[in-house]
């Protein structure tokens, strides 16, 4: 197995090598598309946790069966407003994918969509949920949750992990601008950040976690239970929202969660306010944002999400660069499963 010659690779040419290993692995070639489509995206945005270092885990995964393939979403309990669901143990992004839209159907008509869905494989980043309800025209929410056999944090003043990273993204659309899109761990950093930390032999930022005694460490191999925990995201007000997040996820799915609990919700625009009017207004808030950096300075007002997408800009005309760590992951995996590829020709 040789590194191909190319440092830098199209998003065609990563697309369409995980379309090609999601497939051999089991996917469905509509769900190898949507997580390809995700990991890429990601990967080109510059969010590394959630981009091609996830593309061997889940094939992984789906191989092993631990992700289920071509499997229907059930709804246990509907209203007009409401769903509960179970994804029996579906594509993440799939599912959530899918979870959403039930939403929006139901939004248009009643004004607001929440769901509940139960039993997801890994989500992956929320802000692709949340960003696709906004280009659809209304505003969407989603957070998630695991199994404590997953908890990373642990509330504020103990040493015991009881929540995951919990995040919670929101998805706004904007007139003729990408959405805004906020999407943030309820910790300091995501988990998949001290794993590359750790693939890396890196150290972290103190402020990032503690270890078992509950003191800052620097060091990602102690970052983590068992041997230690996730600094909340702003102290004592990061860990009330997760617990926020516990909430609408695990405990109203049913507490404990057998796997992982999440919750999707969206809002029609014109259920409160006539769109347009919403567009304008909002486009009068960015405008006082920006306005708001000093003159002639070097410094500028960026909204959520901003500096992602000129990350992804650039690398969609320069491609993007893949570490040998990575490629060496993603190659053996794919030679694993009996992939062929260009990309992976000697």
């Amino acid at each position: 197995m040789s590194t191909p010659a190319a440092t830098r690779f199209s998003r065609y040419q990563l697309t369409d090598l995980s379309h090609a290993i999601l497939e051999r692995a089991g996917a469905t070639g509509e769900e190898a598309a949507v997580v390809a489509e995700a990991v890429v995206d990601a990967e080109f945005r510059g969010i590394d946790s959630q981009g091609l270092v996830r593309l061997p885990v889940y094939a992984k995964a789906a191989a092993a069966g631990r992700t289920r393939s071509n499997v229907e979403m059930e709804v246990l309990m509907e209203s007009a407003s409401a769903l509960r669901l179970d994804a029996h143990y579906g594509w993440g992004y799939v599912m959530g994918k899918r979870a959403i839209d039930l939403c929006t159907e139901k939004a248009r008509e009643s004004g607001a969509c929440f769901a509940v869905m139960l039993n997801t494989s890994h989500l992956g980043r929320l802000g692709y949920f949340v960003e696709h309800a906004a280009q659809q025209g209304v505003i969407g929410i989603a957070a998630a949750a695991g199994a404590q056999s997953f908890a990373t944090q642990a509330p504020w003043g103990g040493v015991s992990p009881v929540f995951c990273t919990n995040p919670l993204a929101v998805g706004v659309p904007r007139r003729d601008a990408n959405p805004i899109v906020y999407d943030i761990a309820t910790t300091q950093i995501a988990r998949g950040a001290i794993l590359m930390a750790q693939k890396r032999n890196e150290t972290i930022p103190e402020g990032w976690a503690f270890d078992t005694d509950g003191s800052p460490t620097t060091d990602p191999h102690r970052a983590l239970p068992p041997h230690g925990t996730l600094a909340p995201l702003g102290g004592y007000k990061g860990s009330g929202l997760a617990l926020v997040v516990e909430i609408l996820t695990s405990v109203l799915g049913g507490y404990p969660p057998e796997e992982s609990s999440s919750f999707f919700g969206t809002f029609s625009i014109d259920a409160f306010i006539e769109y347009e009017a919403f567009l304008g207004g909002l486009e009068t808030l960015v405008e006082a944002m920006r306005a708001s950096a000093p003159e002639g300075g070097s410094r500028e007002v960026l909204l959520p999400g901003e500096r992602s997408v000129r990350r992804r800009e650039k690398n969609d005309q320069e491609g993007v660069e893949i570490t040998p760590a990575l490629w060496e992951e993603i190659a053996s995996v794919a030679i694993e499963l009996g992939v062929t590829h260009p990309l992976l020709a000697s």
